[in-house]
């Protein structure tokens, strides 16, 4: 029994309370119907909201209903069937003359001038049966509001403000698409503004606005006006997915798979304008459509959260904004495959998912531009830094040719000057061993005088005298070697032949070969009874050793005391000199190792600043170094160091 309409009722839906039965010959009439009343099927669905379906089919059906109302309530009411994808729409009430009108018939046959179908209707307080006949080229749903007029057109009134504020704002973001693209000349902008363009103009023809407002006397076109403006934004939006995805890093069969729907968009495209002269096609077209856009609609899904999963720059609200529409498109699909109810939500799913869609896809495009410009902004930075780069470096070109110039010119002036210092270094070196060996030769011709007249008067001397002419040799001898060996360290053409030695045996016998360096001071020698070994060479160590000693003796007044002793330290054994002279400033100890490198204080004694550089490189030689250890007024310690056979073997 069908619930009466009450003075309180503003609006009552009769989609739960209908009766339905297939014509598939399409040759039924309200007689014969009505003499059928016994094959009528009652509609069945999930909740009292949804909307009798049934999915794409050739077939008209026939529907019926019962409506009574009170005695206090009104009996004027009307009837709004709001799908405008219905063909043919004949209605027939039971007190009233038949309406017969659709999409596809002329606008005129309306009732009520509506972007729906809506029909007066006189309610009686006894039952009485409404029975009306539809066909549909889309999926067919016939959804059955009862309204009062007043709510009726409030309720027209705020759904259609509220349609009118998505068409404005589409139209806001197709303007922004345009205008960037112009300004910018990247066809992604392109794309957008056509894709909200095209879908603006579907959703406007789906919702019964194209027919009423633009073409109002083209039914053949309003027929497949929704199918081609939708087509054609699948298409656009497509096209923008591969520009927004087309990056490095994305799996290439995607990108074909998704080009493969874009060509498949254009087909149907083409076989629904076909469809203006083949009339019974559309509906397998219109599942073909669906079916595609699902799979289109996947696979950019797909995509894009492969691209946000890997943190792609700018691809967030790309991402949301076609997980949206898929969820919308999915809806959308179930729905009209009669998998899911028609209801509000189901059948607005596309429209409500391209709402939140479109403002993501234009925060995606702002986002793109931001980075775009940031990206720009880096490019250019950086072509200013290479610019600056290569000046800076053109400069510093300069510079350094300067430099170069400047510095060669004073190589050559220190290699005049150094010429002419080694000339007088070589000069002074043959002064000093002119006078080195004359000291000697001089005792030697001394003693041999006074021994020949201590012969003449019988005095016998001849061991003293011998010992002293053997010291003056020995000397002679040493500075002999010593001068053949600095030639040689200055060349650096001297081999070593090393073998191991106890270092405190070998210096023990050294010391007779230094006795005649230390005839003016006291030797302190201080052997600690020390068992490491060394390699050494036995005539190039004792070159260095007879060298320190020498300086020692030379360097520090008669009289002072002289200390050889054995050292060590982890990993090497070595020899110290130490003297008792007036020392070496601190500023002076990194050259007085350098060749010709004499001090100030000392070029009144004989000397050419050749010998601490050979120890240096002999000991270098050795795999060892030399150590200073001296302040001015503290005498000077020079410390030889090898590295302990001993230790290593312990290690």
């Amino acid at each position: 029994m069908a619930k009466p309409l009450t003075a309180q009722t503003q609006q009552l839906d009769q989609s739960a309370k209908v009766e339905f039965l297939e014509d598939p010959s399409l040759t039924l009439n309200l007689q014969d119907v009505q003499a059928m009343s016994d094959r009528f099927q009652t509609w069945t669905s999930v909740d009292e909201t949804s909307a009798p379906s049934f999915g794409f089919t050739p077939s008209a059906y026939w529907l019926r209903f019962t409506l009574q109302r009170e005695p206090d309530a009104p009996a004027h009411w009307l009837l709004e069937i709001p799908y405008a994808k219905l063909d043919q729409l004949d209605f027939y009430p039971s007190n009233g003359q038949a309406v017969l009108t659709g999409a596809g018939r002329d606008l005129a046959t309306r009732p009520v001038f509506s972007r729906f179908f809506v029909f007066p209707l006189q309610v009686g307080e006894e039952p009485t049966q409404v029975y009306l006949r539809v066909t549909s080229r889309y999926a067919l749903t016939v959804p059955l509001t009862v309204w009062a007029p007043d709510a009726f057109k409030r309720d027209e009134l705020l759904t259609e403000l509220s349609q009118f504020m998505y068409f404005g704002g589409l139209a806001i973001l197709t303007l922004y698409g345009s205008i960037l693209f112009i300004a910018l000349r990247d066809s992604r902008f392109l794309f957008f503004g056509l894709y909200t363009l095209v879908l603006g103009l579907g959703i406007f023809a789906g919702n019964g606005f194209g027919r009423l407002v633009l073409w109002p006397s083209s039914p053949a076109f309003d027929d497949v006006s929704q199918s081609a403006f939708l087509c054609l934004a699948a298409i656009f939006s497509t096209k923008f997915a591969r520009k927004f995805l087309a990056v490095p890093g994305m799996t290439p069969w995607i990108l074909t798979f998704i080009r493969g729907c874009e060509w498949l968009f254009g087909i149907i495209f083409v076989l629904i304008v076909l469809q203006f002269v083949m009339q019974h096609g559309l509906p397998n077209v219109n599942q073909l459509l669906f079916i595609n856009s699902f799979v289109m609609a996947c696979l950019v899904s797909w995509a894009s959260l492969r691209a946000y999963r890997r943190q792609q720059p700018g691809i967030r609200f790309f991402f949301w904004s076609w997980a949206i529409l898929w969820f919308g498109v999915m809806i959308a699909a179930l729905r009209v495959f009669g998998v899911l109810p028609s209801n509000v939500l189901t059948m607005y799913s596309v429209q409500i998912a391209t709402t939140f869609e479109t403002v993501l896809l234009a925060m995606a495009l702002a986002d793109q531009l931001r980075l775009d410009v940031l990206a720009r902004r880096e490019a250019q930075q950086e072509v200013l830094a290479t610019k600056q780069q290569v000046l800076e470096m053109t400069l510093d070109s300069e510079a350094r040719l300067k430099q170069a110039v400047a510095n060669r010119t004073q190589e050559l002036e220190a290699s005049l000057a150094t010429e002419t210092l080694l000339r007088e270094q070589y000069v002074r070196f043959g002064a000093m061993v002119a006078h080195e060996f004359r000291t000697p030769l001089g005792i030697i011709q001394t003693q041999m005088s006074v021994m020949r007249k201590e012969l003449e008067r019988g005095i016998d001397q001849m061991a003293q005298r011998m010992q002293a002419i053997q010291s003056a040799t020995e000397r002679l001898s040493v500075m002999f070697n010593r001068w053949l060996d600095n030639s040689a360290m200055i060349n650096a053409s001297f081999t070593l032949s090393k073998k191991p030695q106890m270092l405190e045996t070998w210096l023990q016998a050294q010391l007779p070969q230094l006795r005649h360096l230390t005839v003016n001071h006291r030797l302190d020698v201080r052997l600690n009874g020390s068992k490491a070994n060394a390699m050494v060479d036995d005539d190039h160590l004792g070159l260095v050793l007879s060298n320190l000693m020498d300086n020692a003796c030379k360097y520090s007044p008669a009289g002072t005391r002289v200390t050889l002793e054995v050292v060590h330290k982890p990993g090497f054994v070595g020899i110290s000199v130490k003297d008792e002279g007036r020392g070496i400033p601190e500023d002076a100890h990194a050259t007085v190792f350098a060749e010709f490198s004499r001090l100030p204080l000392v070029e009144q004694i004989p000397g050419v600043g050749l010998g601490l550089a050979m120890v240096q490189r002999i000991m270098l030689a050795h795999g060892g170094h030399v150590t200073l250890d001296s302040k001015p007024g503290h005498g000077a310690t020079f410390c030889i160091w090898l590295q302990s056979l001993t230790v290593s073997g312990q290690e």
